[in-house]
């Protein structure tokens, strides 16, 4: 009994340093689309599929894991996206109304994001469906912060 109590903090700290990498995996699958710069592509979804082959596995664990990793690189990706886009703004009053505007953005991510999670609920998908969302919504966020750098460098 003694070895089966021993064994779950292991195992509870195996699965915690495989979620994180696969967090930091998630960051650099988006990373590298975004660097191929494809206009037709927000990056989402790419994230989870490579999390998923690495898992060989669909299992709706498998899923969720992923699609939660990829929620999570998105996240963290795009408070950068927002402060390039805004460091890159010299008029003041374009910077506050930035501000405003991803605010305002906020606000609208979170209820569209409840949406989904209360379409979903009660059922076994209702994470997975809420984390894709989320990475859907944002990623398309930080590919617009990114066209700032367009429209500011434009003649």
């Amino acid at each position: 009994m003694l070895a089966c109590l021993s064994l779950t903090p292991v195992s509870a700290r195996a699965a915690a340093l495989r979620e994180g990498d696969d967090r930091i995996q998630a960051a650099a699958a988006i990373r590298l689309c975004l660097a191929r710069n494809d206009p037709g592509s927000t990056c989402a979804g790419e994230a989870e599929a490579a999390c998923l082959k690495r898992a060989r596995s669909d299992s709706g664990a498998a899923q969720e894991g992923c699609a939660i990793a990829e929620r999570d690189a998105w996240a963290e990706l795009l408070p950068a996206a927002f402060a390039t886009a805004l460091g890159r703004l010299d008029d003041a009053k374009a910077a506050a109304q930035l501000r405003a505007a991803q605010q305002l953005w906020r606000r609208w991510r979170g209820a569209e994001v409840s949406v989904v999670f209360k379409l979903s609920a009660g059922g076994t998908i209702q994470d997975t469906a809420t984390a894709r969302r989320f990475s859907q919504i944002t990623a398309a966020r930080v590919r617009e912060l990114q066209q700032y750098d367009t429209v500011l460098d434009a003649p």
